[in-house]
């Protein structure tokens, strides 16, 4: 009894917490916004021209790339023959709701398990190399973080914020961990190869930098003038506090801290502002927007399929 109130006040805890977080970052970025000068937000929207909007958008859809590879080890795990295409349409759909809606990666097990189900009969199996797949999402930024811990003393935003360093230590402490817990809890009995888990650090690094790349892409266009090591850093600082917030896609708390830390740094947090809102919508937005349409279009595949079998089996009665 005591043992079952216990995961009722963790659950309960696992809810809240990110909700007062978020509800306490928004209140800073309310009053960022206040302090803001949206005519001059306003002035630098006008000058992004249509073409440079166009390859944002595009920007956007390439830094997903690397996370198809994440499906492409899940595949090779199962031993499957599955479509190329299809497997590129699962992983765009699975890691587009996963960025935006996030649940601890709950999202995009739930996801990949609805459409590997119908290959894959195992579902012990299916669900442990899901399972894997998911616990290695954090592996390259976990490795990345310690770039950070390194150079801390390059931006003073940490030493002004000291739970902004424990925030980085903690996300550069997943990986060790897991890396203790793959040879202790057994978890390469999974079937994952070494090949196939150092194949996952690769993706997960890949994810990471290529999500970096796009994000300082959109501060050139917008001529942020901050330099690639110092936006870089900044780039990892705001991702850990933004993983430990438990906030989905770290939204609030990721801006938040971005935005200190380009204030710290003598630069106008309007041109950070544009270069947020651009990076939010050109990399979860639109995405998910699409994913949900595949998504639509490929339930509504299976219910016309399992209706035709339940209809061959009435009349074969």
């Amino acid at each position: 009894m005591l043992i079952r109130k216990k995961e009722i006040w963790i659950n309960m805890a696992k809810i809240l917490l990110p909700i007062v977080i978020f509800i306490i970052i928004l209140r800073e970025i309310k009053n960022m916004i206040m302090s803001t000068d949206m005519h001059l937000i306003y002035g630098y929207l006008q000058t992004i021209p249509y073409h440079s909007l166009f390859y944002i958008v595009l920007g956007g859809f390439m830094a997903t790339l690397p996370m198809f590879f994440y499906d492409f080890f899940l595949v090779k795990h199962l031993k499957k023959d599955i479509p190329f295409v299809e497997v590129g349409k699962y992983s765009f759909i699975s890691n587009s709701f996963s960025n935006l809606i996030g649940f601890g990666g709950l999202i995009g097990i739930a996801l990949r398990n609805y459409f590997y189900k119908q290959y894959e009969t195992d579902r012990k199996k299916l669900f442990k190399g899901i399972a894997v797949v998911t616990l290695f999402y954090l592996s390259g930024i976990s490795l990345l973080a310690w770039i950070a811990i390194l150079y801390s003393r390059r931006l003073n935003l940490i030493g002004e914020h000291l739970w902004i360093f424990a925030a980085i230590i903690v996300v550069g402490l997943i990986f060790p961990i897991l890396l203790v817990s793959y040879k202790k809890a057994k978890l390469h009995s999974f079937a994952f190869d070494r090949n196939q888990m150092i194949g996952l650090i690769a993706v997960s690094l890949l994810e990471w930098i290529f999500l970096f790349a796009y994000l300082y892409f959109i501060a050139q266009i917008i001529e942020l003038p901050v330099s690639a090591g110092d936006f870089f850093l900044l780039f990892l600082v705001a991702a850990c506090t933004g993983i430990i917030s438990m906030i989905p896609g770290g939204m609030g708390s990721f801006e938040l801290v971005f935005l200190w830390g380009i204030e710290s740094l003598g630069v106008e947090s309007e041109q950070m502002l544009i270069v947020l809102f651009l990076y939010r919508v050109g990399y979860y937005l639109l995405p998910f927007l699409i994913a949900v349409f595949l998504f639509l279009l490929e339930v509504g595949k299976n219910i016309k399929k399992n209706a035709a079998a339940f209809l061959r089996g009435l009349s074969s009665e």
